[in-house]
């Protein structure tokens, strides 16, 4: 390539970028949101999570957290994220591993109602090969995220957090003694 025709291409390929940035959501039920939309950025986070882009799923966390955006929705969503950026730092994906700041976003989310930050600071704290072990403050945690998975409506239970309640126990019952 020219050296032209380089900084032309770099360009249209820059504006290409912009519009598809500016138009609306592409996730299932947004298409009325611009792709800017938190919301909508939470939610591609989600979908390419599960496609295995974990940096993807990151920096559309992070972006979620960066908003200036305010609303009961948008802070539960930024709650959420917070989860969620956790366990990508904590376990290292998509980005160097930061348990440190893991803890941090999960201790966040677990003040604002997050059950399942709860139930990773149980796990973080209330395991005694990691270095993280405190086991009085696994117990709090523990305990915590076992009362917020007990208050889901039985509807909303799947196998998965069956399984979930389970391991909380267990940990409750091994650190009880701790």
């Amino acid at each position: 390539m020219s050296s032209m025709t380089r900084p032309l291409s770099c360009a249209l390929l820059l504006i290409a970028q912009g519009a598809a940035h500016a138009g609306t959501c592409q996730e299932p039920g947004l298409n009325e949101v611009a792709n800017e939309h938190v919301a909508c950025r939470f939610f591609t986070g989600t979908r390419l999570f599960r496609e295995g882009d974990h940096l993807g799923a990151r920096l559309n966390w992070e972006y979620v957290l960066a908003s200036d955006d305010r609303g009961d929705d948008v802070e539960k969503l930024r709650t959420d994220a917070r989860n969620n950026l956790g366990y990508l730092l904590y376990m290292g994906l998509g980005t160097k591993p930061n348990r440190a700041k893991a803890l941090q976003l999960w201790e966040a989310a677990a003040r604002d109602g997050q059950e399942e930050s709860s139930y990773h600071l149980c796990h973080a704290y209330g395991d005694a090969k990691q270095p993280e072990y405190q086991p009085q403050v696994a117990l709090r945690y523990c305990r915590e995220a076992l009362a917020r998975y007990d208050k889901l409506p039985i509807a909303e239970r799947d196998r998965a957090t069956e399984a979930i309640v389970r391991d909380i126990q267990k940990y409750i019952a091994g650190l009880s003694g701790a």
